[in-house]
């Protein structure tokens, strides 16, 4: 039976259960889809939120706007964190700022769609720069901080369907985010003794603001969607919200698959090429 007296919780457990301590998140790739769904949940949940965006930078500053009036001291980063030095940049700037960090959303990424035959090294050196390197060097910043600060933080990374399953056209970026989610597990084992707690999302196909999903390879696709339809920004951000509370305070290590159910029937026909060209998750 869970204890619920305070004083026989874990540290990590009686801070999530204060509501007395000013609370910090940052989350990149906060200027569209799932990041900006993120990010307000997050203010909404009484954190004080930093984004980092790429391109979607008037994204970012109608959100930052948003977040203000929440009462989030919201500050946006411009950077493209597949460069580490701006990626190190950005967070310097968010520790100049901010006094701590309890949750950093490692979000920002890049799809990149193309078979295996005509997968380009450039193409090959980008994906994993942005969908792997970038979000390992942001969470050892992080974890170094949550450390410094003697803060028991959380980390989630969010990964994707396609590290788990496999779908054509997408041996780069699946492959990538198969190892976000390993990465994810040794993070977990390593930062636990600090307290810090690492968890990974993986998302299905979530409309992020697609054209084309009335198209016809579009309607097939979610019908083969066992929960039917496309899944919601605000989804994900409610499962990210849910990892932060004390119910997840026992949880690291864990991949939390979103995707309505596609993963659970084999499939062999289902078509992606609907989706447009490169979709950036920034």
């Amino acid at each position: 039976m869970p204890d619920n007296n305070a004083e026989n919780q874990p540290n990590h457990l009686q801070k999530a259960n204060s509501a007395s301590q000013k609370k910090y998140a940052l989350v990149t790739g906060g200027g569209r889809g799932i990041g900006r769904a993120v990010a307000l949940r997050l203010a909404q949940e009484g954190y004080q939120v930093a984004i980092t965006c790429r391109s979607s930078v008037q994204g970012a500053k109608d959100l930052q706007a948003e977040l203000l009036r929440l009462g989030s001291d919201t500050q946006v980063y411009q950077a493209d964190l597949s460069d580490l030095d701006q990626l190190n940049r950005a967070f310097d700037q968010y520790m100049a700022h901010y006094p701590a960090l309890d949750v950093l959303v490692n979000n920002a990424g890049a799809t990149i769609e193309g078979g295996f035959l005509q997968t380009t090294p450039e193409q090959f050196n980008a994906c994993v720069a942005t969908d792997l390197r970038a979000p390992f060097f942001m969470a050892q910043r992080a974890a170094k901080y949550m450390i410094e600060k003697d803060t028991q933080g959380l980390i989630v990374n969010i990964a994707s369907n396609q590290g788990i399953s496999t779908f054509e056209n997408y041996p780069v970026y699946g492959s990538v985010k198969a190892g976000l989610i390993k990465l994810s597990k040794h993070m977990a084992l390593e930062l636990a003794r600090y307290g810090i707690r690492v968890n990974t999302v993986s998302p299905g196909y979530t409309n992020v603001g697609w054209g084309g999903t009335d198209q016809p390879a579009s309607r097939k696709l979610q019908k083969m969607i066992p929960l039917g339809g496309f899944g919601r920004p605000e989804q994900v951000a409610g499962i990210v919200a849910f990892l932060t509370t004390a119910d997840a305070g026992y949880m690291t290590g864990a991949n939390l698959l979103a995707d309505g159910g596609l993963d659970l029937p084999v499939r062999a026909d289902v078509p992606v090429s609907w989706i447009p060209d490169s979709i950036l998750e920034d």
